[in-house]
């Protein structure tokens, strides 16, 4: 039957199909689209709106493929392909088109890329002043990271389009141009009170990441006079005051927020930011139990962060500060439920890394706060005998600081260069350390004579003489040392008594026992007093508080004890150095028992520890303890260094030590091996010269003339007469 055509009506209602209008449409968009491109290259649109013509611009690219396709190429719209069949050419294209377009128009090459407006380069200084961020430095040290213009301000300032001499000095200053920064701040001419304050508070902005701390705590007092009350010129006048080391005005400050803020919330970032404040003082005075107890008050909200896992919420960035610095005060008053130190500060580099993106900036723009993680948590591996692993830490560290500030006048690259030298001077390269400090000298020498950050490199310039037999330079040192220190913290800070314990080991190797004696003891009762907490308040927070377990003393407590042995026994009381030898074993037991294929985290001082006990046993006679003593410092050592500790002299030191006992056994013949490498090791890893050096070579003479060899003897004293023309003839050996 023949197919009747359709009814001219039926199609009647419906519009033409007209691809070819909508097609001309699209195509007169993106060419006007281009036009703008290039015709107006420095048109910029707000962000939003900017997103919005990018996605209306995709969608037409996208509709114009899709009819060009089906009204173009409508024998290739449907293609077979094997495994998919038919596919649909315009869709295909058209998706990709506006995928495309999308990723076209948020890269940096859109036609009309987004304007973020004028950066607030006045928020951006303001950051690093409004928190103190505590940075692990040496032994019992723990500073106030100097502040300084973030890369994020500086980046920032590129941006900057006013030109007064007031927004002129704000970029100085982001670039670290702190002179050219005042010559502007002096032209500037407010023509209000209101630019008056702003002019003052750039003035002592400016003062204090020029390391010029106690002129501004004396202006922050000046605009507090104007507003007693106000948050931000508390904190900063409260970080100001505990800089320039006015710890009494730091607190009230810091006293005031923290009773203004109270009122906020427990997890209020005002709240955090007040007691963090008070518990930098109290590190800086060295009352760590205080800091430790004053820090509790945030614990909830670390815990609450950790258990929700929500680490990017609109407070990360105090939250990070406070995570920080809760680590650190762990680390100098530990507890045994503590959580690892390391996994707190790895989760406040990530705290300031999330926080930095969600500003629109680059993530790797957190390296101001980031390289202040890395720092702290070398210093943990070093504090955990970890030496490579904390090198590797150090070294990410010093890179991200030579990023932030450049090599001239860069504070915080010197202390993270100091913290390098200690590793390499602890590893026995010497010649590394030399250079290191020399280095980290000379950024820290803008730094006021009282500023605590100046002492670590002078610490460990000072281990560094004693290592190589400079004894007379050593001590004449660490005299100095103990000196600032107790002028740039407090009278009786821990980090008085470590270096006190330095000095007190050079008196065991120059033979003064005695001396050695009274110091170990003077600097014991310091650690003390920075491990007494105060009296816990009432209620269930006091209750909760006291029932935690008690502070566990530190390293250097377990030092103070084994000095003190040490000399007893070279002072023929036995009795007392049973005591005390005692007391530090004990100290070491409590600081928790490793693995057998783990470094303790006191592996050295362990070390040195078992060589005490050695010459304990060698003096009571007891031979077999002795042997056991000076093969398990062996063990420590080489479970510390590796390989490395094959040529290390600490390995020379008990050595010698195991000779001198096989002498003692009447058995000389067993004590030639270990003599010869211990003398082989010293001969390669110190300097020519060293008493240590000239003290092996006469003890191998010794022992060479009671096994009745006269020439080996002789020449073997004879070496050490010429090595004593190289040494200094004033200093004795050990």
């Amino acid at each position: 039957m023949e197919k009747l055509p359709a009814h001219p009506t039926a199609t009647a209602g419906r519009p033409p199909r007209q691809p070819r209008r909508t097609l001309i449409a699209g195509l007169v968009l993106l060419v006007f689209m281009l036009l703008v491109w290039f015709q107006a290259p420095g048109v910029r649109l707000p962000t939003f709106f900017q997103r919005l013509v990018g996605l209306a611009n995709a969608l037409v690219a996208m509709l114009v493929v899709v009819f060009a396709i089906r009204e173009y190429a409508k024998r290739y719209n449907r293609l077979p392909l094997p495994w998919f069949g038919r596919i649909s050419t315009s869709r295909v294209a058209g998706m990709a088109t506006f995928l495309a377009v999308c990723l076209w128009w948020l890269s940096p090459w859109a036609p009309l890329p987004a304007d973020r407006g004028e950066p607030d380069l006045s928020r951006l200084l303001e950051q690093p002043l409004s928190m103190p961020l505590l940075s692990l430095d040496d032994a019992e040290l723990a500073t106030i990271n100097p502040p300084a213009p973030s890369r994020a301000a500086r980046e920032a300032a590129a941006d900057v389009t006013a030109t007064d001499p007031f927004h002129r000095a704000l970029v100085a200053m982001a670039n670290r141009h702190f002179d050219a920064a005042a010559a502007l701040l002096d032209q500037a001419t407010p023509s209000a009170a209101a630019d008056r304050e702003s002019l003052d508070l750039a003035l002592a902005q400016l003062d204090c990441y020029a390391a010029r701390y106690s002129s501004a705590s004396r202006r922050f007092g000046e605009l507090l006079r104007l507003r007693p009350r106000f948050y931000d010129y508390l904190a900063q006048g409260a970080l100001a005051a505990a800089l320039v080391g006015d710890y009494a005005e730091a607190d009230q400050r810091a006293q005031q927020l923290f009773e203004q803020a109270r009122a906020l919330g427990r997890e209020s970032p005002r709240l955090i930011q007040a007691v963090n404040l008070l518990a930098a003082v109290r590190i800086l005075e060295g009352r760590f139990a205080e800091a430790r107890q004053i820090m509790q008050d945030t614990q909830a909200a670390r815990d609450r962060a950790a258990r929700s896992g929500d680490r990017s919420g609109y407070n990360s960035p105090p939250l990070a500060a406070d995570v920080n610095n809760a680590a650190v005060v762990s680390l100098l008053y530990p507890l045994t439920d503590d959580t690892s130190p390391a996994d707190a500060l790895a989760w406040a580099k990530r705290l300031w890394t999330d926080a930095t993106g969600r500003r629109g900036l680059p993530r790797e723009l957190a390296d101001l706060h980031a390289s202040l993680e890395w720092h702290n948590l070398g210093m943990v591996a070093l504090r955990q005998s970890r030496f490579d692993h904390a090198e590797q830490l150090l070294n990410e560290a010093r890179s991200l600081r030579e990023q932030a500030g450049g090599e001239r006048d860069n504070p915080r690259l010197g202390i993270t260069l100091s913290a390098l030298a200690e590793v390499s001077r602890i590893k026995a390269d010497y010649a590394a350390a030399e250079k290191l400090l020399t280095r980290a000298a000379e950024l820290l020498a803008s730094l006021s004579a009282t500023d605590p950050n100046r002492l670590p490199p002078e610490a460990t310039r000072a281990r560094l003489e004693a290592d190589l037999g400079e004894y007379s330079s050593a001590e004449r040192d660490f005299l100095h040392l103990i000196h600032a220190a107790e002028s740039s913290l407090a009278p009786r800070h821990p980090y008085v008594a470590a270096n006190m314990l330095q000095l007190a080991e050079l008196f065991l190797q120059t033979e003064r026992p005695a001396d050695a004696l009274k110091l170990a003891d003077e600097a014991a009762a310091m650690l003390k007093t920075a491990q007494i907490a105060p009296p816990q308040p009432p209620g269930d927070a006091g209750r909760a508080a006291a029932a935690q377990t008690r502070g566990l003393p530190p390293i250097e407590a377990a030092q103070a004890a084994r000095i003190a042995g040490l000399a007893a026994v070279r002072l023929g009381d036995r009795d007392l150095a049973q005591r005390k030898l005692d007391e530090a074993a004990q100290i070491l037991a409590e600081s928790g028992t490793p693995k057998s294929d783990e470094t303790p985290s006191a592996a050295l001082e362990s070390a040195d520890m078992a060589a005490a006990r050695a010459e304990l046993a060698t003096v009571l006679e007891t031979y077999s303890s002795a042997q056991t003593d000076y093969r398990e410092a062996l063990r420590l050592l080489d479970l510390t260094f590796g390989a490395a500790a094959k040529q290390h002299p600490l390995r020379a030191d008990y050595l010698a030590g195991l000779a001198r006992l096989y002498v003692r056994q009447k058995n000389a013949a067993a004590a030639v091996a270990p003599l010869e490498e211990s003398l082989a090791i010293r001969e390669a890893a110190l300097p020519a010269g060293h008493p240590a050096t000239r003290a092996a070579l006469k003890q191998l003479a010794d022992l060479k003339d009671q096994l009745g060899d006269a020439a080996a003897a002789r020449k073997l004293r004879d070496r050490a007469e010429n090595l004593s023309k190289v040494g200094r003839p004033t200093e004795k050996s050990p």
